[in-house]
């Protein structure tokens, strides 16, 4: 195996299987029982002016003397009138009529006006993100996309990783819901933080937002990936495709790598493509379970292929993880390129550059990507919108606010789910109906191929426009066969992209 240096990424950026940015993480880790054992010291100040103003007017009026002919002389003394009598007359006669004009007070009422000051957010707008796992590309990148997004509209951000851990993700949950004014958590399992949630909301007043991973938490809304769907759709290709090369899918073996149960994720894809296989009694299906690790996924490929082959590989995930599969099937000389007779058909889940590169290099058939970027992005967009639009949740009476229900939604602005033109709808319990009053959205699945490849949008090609290559993106391995023409023509389409775009940085 060969490595091509020339990935044009920041060191500081760099995202290996077994490193993370340490620094990053929050400084401070309380346990649950340091949460609970915290008071919350609220000063609430609220100013109010009220300013009335009335407006008085003296008005002075003249009283006008009787005419006198031929000649009037008016003088303005004090209100005081004279008149002179004509000098024809021999004693003249001064008359003197002093008038007292009646005050008159006019009162105008103004409306009051009330000046409110908003309520400030009790953290400073400040939002924490909690994810089970950071090990390799994807767990980061989703948090990089809801970063992005956050600081971007001037809110704080910040992040905790719970190691894979439910009971840690749990205390995580209750202690960081004292610490910030809105949480977003990646769970891990169907209910596995749904007491924590519980707590955050009604006793800490903290909302909380559910991304990704599908959960019955009694969260304020969850958007995340169509598993399922995902999952039958990785059955749909490999069926289609063994059906294009033999005519029949009669005793070919389909091999699918599973993620662990226990997220809900990975459990949801597999559940995907057992009920697909179901429908397909004819071929012979293995399904590998890998434990959820990078090193799960190596070991398990390199068992079943240095004693067996296949027909069609389908993959939970990809990029790191599939580096496994990839490494065995060399190993073993059983890697062709795609178009080869002896080529084994493959299709993966997540969609990351690596992956993508690996189309390119027609080593791979077909990927689906989750669009973390709408994901993450739309999550922050709903939250922002409709949740912490304003402080009065932290406030009594404590009002959690919800989002309305069902709504239409189209892809973020800079993102991608497979079109615009594509709409996803958030309604109550969807992802588990009956299970659930949660708010739910499942985004559109789309498939990528040698065809599409190159289109900029997808999450896993601006990902490094903007972080830079996935550190194991040039690897190469020792395929058997001819690499197809367009192969080479999609790697120089994609290099000239992604100089122009990351040099735009």
């Amino acid at each position: 195996m060969t490595s091509k240096n020339k990935s044009g990424r920041e060191e500081d950026n760099n995202i290996n299987n077994e490193e993370y940015d340490e620094a990053e993480l929050l400084s401070m880790r309380l346990s649950r029982r340091a949460a609970l054992g915290t008071g919350a010291k609220v000063a609430i100040g609220t100013a109010l002016g009220l300013v009335i103003g009335g407006i008085g007017g003296y008005l002075a009026l003249s009283t006008q003397a009787p005419a006198v002919s031929p000649t009037t002389i008016v003088e303005k003394v004090t209100e005081k009138v004279t008149v002179t009598v004509p000098a024809t007359s021999p004693t003249p006669t001064v008359t003197t009529v002093t008038t007292t004009p009646t005050p008159t007070t006019v009162t105008t009422a103004t409306t009051p006006t009330t000046v409110t000051t908003a309520l400030p957010f009790k953290h400073g707008k400040k939002i924490i993100y909690l994810t089970p796992q950071i090990e390799e590309i994807f767990w980061v990148a989703c948090k990089e996309y809801l970063r992005r997004a956050v600081e971007a509209d001037g809110w704080q951000f910040a992040f905790d990783c719970a190691e894979g851990s439910e009971s840690k993700l749990h205390d995580q949950i209750v202690t960081y819901a004292t610490q910030c004014d809105a949480l977003f958590v990646f769970p891990i399992s169907k209910a596995g933080v749904n007491e924590a949630v519980k707590i955050a909301q009604e006793e800490h007043h903290c909302p909380v937002i559910l991304c990704k991973n599908f959960s019955t938490a009694p969260g304020r809304f969850n958007i995340g990936y169509n598993d399922k769907v995902g999952g039958r759709k990785l059955v749909e290709l490999a069926i289609n495709w063994l059906k294009e090369k033999y005519g029949t899918t009669k005793d070919k073996t389909i091999v699918s790598f599973s993620g662990s149960y226990k997220s809900m994720g990975w459990f949801l894809r597999a559940t995907g493509v057992k009920e697909a296989i179901d429908e397909h009694p004819e071929v012979n299906f293995v399904e590998l379970l890998t434990g959820g690790t990078v090193a799960g996924w190596a070991e398990s490929a390199d068992t079943y292929f240095s004693a067996n082959t296949a027909d069609a590989i389908l993959s939970a995930s990809d990029g790191p993880y599939f580096k496994g599969v990839l490494d065995a099937l060399d190993r073993y000389g059983q890697l062709y390129y795609v178009g080869d007779p002896n080529h084994i058909f493959v299709a993966t889940i997540d969609g990351k550059p690596s992956q993508l590169q690996w189309i390119r290099r027609a080593y791979v058939d077909a990927a689906l990507p989750q669009p973390i970027d709408a994901m993450f992005t739309l999550s922050w967009e709903l939250a922002k919108k409709y949740i912490i639009k304003d402080a009065s949740y932290q406030y009594p009476p404590y009002p959690m606010p919800e989002i309305p229900v069902p709504l239409e939604v189209s892809q973020p602005e800079g993102c991608y789910w497979g079109g615009k033109d594509v709409k996803m709808t958030i309604d109550r319990g969807l992802a588990f109906p009956g299970e659930t009053e949660m708010p739910q959205g499942l985004t559109p699945v789309y498939v990528v191929t040698k065809d599409n490849v190159n289109n900029p949008d997808i999450w896993g090609n601006k990902y490094t426009f903007w972080k830079g290559k996935e550190p194991i993106q040039d690897l190469t391995w020792r395929a058997k066969g001819t690499p197809p023409d367009w192969s080479q023509q999609v790697l120089r389409e994609y290099e000239k992209m992604f100089w122009e775009y990351y040099g735009k940085r």
